[in-house]
């Protein structure tokens, strides 16, 4: 143990803490990354306008001098095809050397290939790891990264990111999660599952790729960058879209307000129900959860479910068709 800043500091070997992991969850390791293996990471490119003539031996060539590449494809018919790199830094370095390069009169188009591997995954607890996050989702199929996205200070802000090694495996946990409620921990608090829309914050548009196809280029480039002079009518205009922005905002903050609110009351009425259930009425098997095999219907009760607490029919709990899982729904 090091002393730093009046603490105690502890370190501890990866493996011990992974395993450690393990055995807390009962489930022997499974599912949890050895850290000297690759992340799969956003590897796959694809490679479009190819020359009819190009050969996969050729498209393999042409990459791997930016790195390890794992796996290609060639439709050289429609000229196009897809290349898996060993690293996303080495994905990277091709996508930024490769696209609109010339190859036999054509330039050639290289971007991140979407194949729909990669869940977008929210509300997840404060006490979700990436580990605990790969090893829930592994059940699936194979897990090639899984990422708890953290603020500035480390801590969760209840998002994260599942990547499948294949798309069928994505597709089914993104179908079992939409239609059933998976939980993470002993709260129950099921995580919401979309599928990941890509974006590059990276390379982001280059000159080189800007369409100029049309007039639409020509028309927009006729003017540089420049502050409207006020009043002309491209001043009075601006000023339009400035109002409608703010007012975009405003709105946007309100509903922001709103969720949080729900959210928090939710979650002050679940704790204190579970608080209750675990001095008063304990239930469930020995060191287990108590929500397990406890009375769902007086904690729907409580929650108000029996008396419309989301607008809904003012039913008892057991006669909503499919019971809590097809009912706990967000007003909103």
């Amino acid at each position: 143990m090091n002393l730093r800043r009046g603490r105690r500091l502890r370190v501890t070997p990866a493996s011990n803490a992974k395993g450690k992991l393990a055995k807390a969850m009962g489930q022997g390791g499974a599912g949890v990354r050895p850290r000297d293996e690759k992340p799969g990471g956003r590897c796959r490119l694809f490679v479009g306008n190819l020359p009819g003539s190009t050969s996969e031996e050729e498209l393999r060539k042409m990459f791997e001098e930016h790195g390890e590449v794992q796996e290609t494809f060639l439709n050289a018919e429609k000229g196009f095809g897809f290349v898996k790199m060993g690293s996303y830094e080495a994905a990277e370095a091709a996508k930024a050397a490769l696209d609109e390069a010339p190859v036999e009169g054509r330039r050639i188009q290289v971007r991140f290939a979407t194949q729909g591997t990669c869940l977008s995954v929210r509300n997840l607890g404060p006490w979700v790891s990436n580990e605990l996050l790969e090893s829930a989702f592994s059940m699936f199929g194979e897990v090639e990264r899984a990422v708890v996205v953290v603020d500035d200070r480390g801590r969760s802000v209840g998002e994260g990111i599942v990547e499948f090694a294949r798309k069928p495996a994505a597709q089914a946990a993104l179908k079992r999660c939409l239609e059933g409620c998976f939980l993470l921990t002993s709260e129950p608090r099921p995580i919401w599952a979309e599928p990941l829309e890509y974006r590059d914050w990276v390379l982001g548009l280059p000159e080189r790729s800007v369409s100029r196809r049309g007039r639409g280029y020509a028309r927009e480039r006729e003017v540089g960058p420049r502050f409207a002079r006020p009043g002309t009518q491209e001043h009075r205009v601006a000023e339009r879209w400035k109002r409608f922005l703010d007012f975009e905002r405003e709105k946007r903050d309100e509903l922001e307000k709103v969720l949080a609110e729900e959210r928090r009351k939710l979650e002050e009425e679940v704790d204190r129900y579970r608080r209750e259930q675990m001095v008063e009425r304990p239930f469930g098997p020995p060191g287990g959860s108590p929500w397990q095999d406890g009375p769902h219907d007086q904690y729907a009760s409580y929650l108000g479910y029996d008396t419309g607490y989301l607008g809904g029919p003012q039913l008892p709990y057991a006669q909503y068709p499919g019971g809590w899982n097809n009912h706990h729904r967000s007003p909103y």
